[in-house]
């Protein structure tokens, strides 16, 4: 997002000189009208240190004399913030053209001053300007008070408490920060967005222009529209072997609708944020009038002591594998419900910008860069693996939107609890008991915090004896002004570097999952599930460049497999939905295009799309002609887990009064208000099939309240 405070300075240089005690830092005094500013810039690598970024870059151009970027530069001995003033001159390395991104050096670690020529060519730009009259210098940057958005506890600026409220900092890039899963503990990509790059121009007495710009080895020369990085650190994403040029950009080219995301970006001023806080509609969901507990210290677990130094996982004492439902440890009787209030968030221009405006959250990429591809092996163990292959056939549970925020709305989400529960040794799959839940987004509401995931996921699953994976939701990922880094509890939970008993958990011994990233493929006997994560608006889905890629590979990967039998089904699940007949969920036409866009190009289609974000169920019918084949693809809505379920919110009088199934592509079969879930079979036979039945506590006495079976080898619904 958008840094606070960011502006341009410009006024006379009356002192200068390196920092002391080993600050990586050269300060410069800049006085602009009354108020003598500390700058501090950047000169030379340090060691690693955790995940804080170490290896500095550099350019230096001392031809700017005449540039554009030079001419919309005048001195007004003053510090102008963009806010106050938008029409104000910007920087940004990637999109402004002045630099050549694969031109940077890099300076190398452990280099005496008289040895860094960036230092040396620095200084020496200080000696001509310094209260030189007819010189200036520019310095593009933010101003104190820093923001405080950063998570505490997070990377703070080392220099906050010498420079004070009259300085200024991230006189370098600020966009392009990476966010991988195990390093969510760096808040710098927190701070990635176009046109808001730091650097400092000296224009001299003569005329001439000199001008220094820098950033980390750590920030990719490539970025998206909202400063995020196009590269991954996956290798086999980012290798254009894999993925040439032509096919990058065909699938990653912008399409209209983006242009509404895009509209977050130029919201500059607090009037405009202002004015689109109070033009929004309120969201469909109703807030509960409710205060926060204190949350009690929750009863602690009994395995080893965690270890020292974990960074980037839940921080949780190892487990001793993974272990599921636990019917052994007792909840505490006089343990409050927590509930969550977002009402000093809810419809503020911070959680509107995400929400409303659609600018999107950071997406990490995997743990440590692995391709993110999980076999169920992994989880379950090869053993009870090869049990699935020997009966033939697998079962499997699926619903979203399951996180209750208040304890009048909790006995929905238990009853959808209770009766997947009743699915287990009772054979109604004829694949037998569910091998996995797979979880489509909104396990937590209304931030994600990890604080309510005791009450809102663990107590609610405590006894489900498989395991649970998950794709995030937009409740999932989103953040408020005093909140964690987005997806922080969601990471801890889902993408854990090994089993772990996480704290949050309140004493209930299910171990966090090992999933290699937030968007991530399952592979699992006769079926694998390509798990996308559509971020944090709160009507639209949105797919960032890396998931159009994932998305892309995985579908070339699994087609041999598909069409040679190994597999028998791919899934594609994903939080929004692409295809929708909800009023205040509509379809998310501009994310199902990109999805079809990688599909058009891998010449391979999913055979069902399951979704939740909308509190309902609905089952949809796509048709598509595919290779001169006529696809019949099943979508399925289920984000009736236990969130707030009212029908006035979801659909009208003429939604339900229509089952359309006369258009010639988007097809409604079904829509039905009330709580429940998916119990998915996938069946190898003649011919295989795929068999999904919504089960309701309320609806038809907990029996199928509707089923749907799709032939795979015809792709037709039987």
């Amino acid at each position: 997002m958008s840094l606070s405070n960011y502006g341009l300075l410009t006024g006379m240089l009356v002192d200068h000189g390196p920092q002391h005690g080993g600050n990586p830092h050269y300060l410069l005094l800049i006085e602009a009208g009354a108020i003598t500013y500390r700058v501090a810039l950047n000169i030379h690598s340090t060691a690693p240190q955790g995940d804080r970024p170490s290896a500095l870059q550099y350019q230096i151009l001392d031809k700017l004399a005449g540039s554009k970027l030079a001419r919309s530069i005048a001195n007004r001995s003053a510090f102008v913030l963009r806010d106050v003033d938008p029409a104000h001159p910007s920087l940004d390395f990637v999109r402004d053209g002045i630099l050549k991104m694969g031109s940077f050096e890099t300076a190398a670690t452990g280099l005496s001053l008289e040895d860094n020529p960036f230092f040396n060519q620095l200084e020496a730009a200080c000696v001509k300007a310094n209260r030189v009259s007819g010189a200036f210098v520019a310095v593009f940057g933010t101003g104190y008070p820093d923001q405080d958005d950063r998570p505490a506890g997070g990377s703070h600026n080392p220099l906050r408490a010498s420079i004070g409220f009259s300085g200024m900092d991230n006189v370098h890039m600020n966009q392009g920060s990476f966010y991988r899963v195990g390093h969510h503990t760096d808040p710098h990509f927190m701070e990635n967005g176009p046109h808001q790059d730091g650097a400092v121009l000296f224009f001299q007495a003569d005329k001439s222009v000199v001008g220094f710009f820098a950033k980390f080895d750590s920030q990719d020369d490539e970025t998206d529209d909202f400063g995020n990085p196009v590269h991954t650190g996956i290798a086999e994403l980012d290798s254009l072997k894999t993925f040439p040029k032509r096919v990058r950009e065909k699938l990653l080219k912008h399409r209209a609708p983006t242009k509404r995301l895009l509209k977050a970006i130029t919201v500059r001023t607090a009037a405009a944020q202002t004015a689109a806080a109070k033009a929004v509609p309120a969201k469909p969901a109703a807030r509960a009038t409710v205060a926060r507990r204190p949350r009690p210290a929750p009863p602690a677990p009994q395995p080893p002591s965690p270890p020292v130094g974990i960074s980037g996982t839940s921080g949780g004492p190892a487990a001793p594998g993974a272990t599921f439902g636990d019917t052994t440890t007792i909840i505490d009787p006089n343990r409050p419900f927590d509930p969550d209030n977002d009402d000093q968030y809810f419809n503020s221009a911070f959680v509107n910008n995400f929400a409303t405006l659609g600018t999107p959250e950071p997406v990490p990429s995997s743990r440590n860069g692995v391709y993110p591809v999980m076999k169920l092996d992994q989880v379950i163990g090869a053993q009870a693996v090869a049990a699935i292959v020997k009966k033939g056939s697998i079962a499997l549970h699926a619903v979203g939107d399951t996180g209750a925020v208040v304890e009048s709305q909790y006995a929905y989400e238990q009853s959808v609890a209770e009766l997947m529960l009743k699915d287990f040794g009772s054979g109604n799959s004829s694949a037998g008991d569910p091998s996995f839940f797979f979880h489509l987004g909104d396990v937590v509401y209304y931030y994600g915090e990890g604080e309510f995931y005791y009450d809102q996921f663990y107590h609610p699953y405590k006894d489900y004896p498989g395991p649970i994976l998950a794709i995030p939701g937009n409740h999932d990922g989103i953040t408020h002004p005093n909140g964690a880094a987005s997806l922080l509890g969601f990471i801890s939970a889902f993408c854990d570097d090994a089993p772990r008993y996480w704290s949050e958990a309140g004493g209930i011994l299910r171990s966090t999952m090992t999933q290699p990233g937030v968007f991530f493929t399952l592979d699992a006997p006769f079926v694998s599930i390509i798990g996308l994560y559509s971020n944090c608006d709160e009507t639209y889905g949105y797919l960032d460049s890396q998931q159009k890629l994932f998305l892309l590979s995985e579908l070339q990967r699994l087609k041999p497999l598909r069409q040679n039998g190994t597999i028998n089904a791919v899934i594609l699940a994903v939080h929004h939905c692409p295809m929708s007949f909800s009023v205040s969920k509509p379809a998310s036409v501009t994310m199902r295009a990109d999805i079809d866009a990688a599909c058009q190009q891998a010449n391979f289609y999913p055979d069902a799309v399951f979704s939740g974000h909308a509190h309902i169920y609905q089952r949809m019918t796509r048709i598509l002609t595919i290779g001169g084949q006529t696809w019949q693809i099943p979508h399925l809505i289920a984000g009736s887990g236990g969130y707030a379920n009212k029908a006035n919110q979801e659909v009208n009088k003429s939604d339900m009064a229509t089952q359309n199934v006369s258009d010639p592509e988007f097809r409604l079969h079904n829509f039905m208000m009330g709580y429940g879930y998916l119990l998915v079979t996938v069946s190898p036979g003649t011919p295989s099939t795929l068999r999904v039945e919504f089960r309701s506590p309320t609806l038809n006495q907990g029996m199928p309240a509707d089923t749907c079976v799709l032939n795979l080898d015809s792709h037709q619904l039987m």
